[in-house]
């Protein structure tokens, strides 16, 4: 038997384009967290949205759907070095083990299901939201942790593997010492002075990880 897995891993600068019109909630993650962190979650994507003139869409809060908006699953969508590294058959075990999860933390989503219906975006989280106010620093005190939080809570999460680069651990700070503090095993994993070669490594093992699983 084993424990219940979450892995954390930063989305991508380099994404495909394309995808389909309709909008499919079912793999969003407001599914897997408490109603009111969900909305909540929702609320900030809005926030977000509205920042940088993204067009509305069910994904983003936003009643209205956008016409133009196609949506691709995060690993589909994502394509750099870190999502290169990890083989279909790993993406393929993720849907077939409820006990194995894999989240992203993404500057215009905060956080993304793997498998989550997104569209082709071009923010980070060295963006300026507001002049003088970075979109992680913005994620942050917007406490994006707690909501990170809430999502190991309700879904039993044993053991945390935490691959974020220094943007996206920046935007969920705090969740290291919370999710230790209720007794989850917490592994963080650092490439120090590989610049951007680090997500191939992180690719590397994140991928090893799933296999092993």
């Amino acid at each position: 038997m084993h424990e219940r897995m979450l892995i954390l891993i930063p989305c991508s600068g380099s994404k495909r384009e394309g995808g389909v019109a309709k909008y499919d909630r079912s793999n969003c993650i407001v599914n897997d967290l408490s109603f009111e962190v969900g909305k909540k979650l929702m609320e900030l994507r809005k926030q977000v949205a509205m920042a940088f003139h993204e067009e509305p869409g069910l994904d983003l809060g936003f009643e209205d759907v956008g016409p133009r908006i196609k949506y691709l699953e995060a690993y589909n969508r994502y394509s750099g070095n870190l999502y290169s590294r990890i083989s279909e058959s790993s993406w393929k075990m993720l849907s077939k083990n409820p006990e194995l999860n894999l989240i992203i933390v993404s500057a215009l989503y905060g956080l993304v299901n793997y498998n989550e219906p997104i569209r082709y975006y071009n923010i980070t989280m060295k963006n300026h939201i507001y002049p003088g106010r970075l979109l992680k620093t913005w994620w942050k005190n917007q406490n994006l942790s707690n909501i990170l939080l809430d999502y190991v809570t309700k879904n039993k999460i044993e053991v945390v593997y935490d691959f974020l680069s220094d943007d996206y651990a920046q935007a969920v700070e705090h969740f290291p010492l919370s999710v230790k503090k209720i007794g989850v095993q917490y592994f963080s994993h650092t490439y120090s002075g590989l610049g951007s070669g680090s997500n191939y490594y992180r690719g590397e093992e994140v991928n090893k990880l799933i296999q092993r699983f």
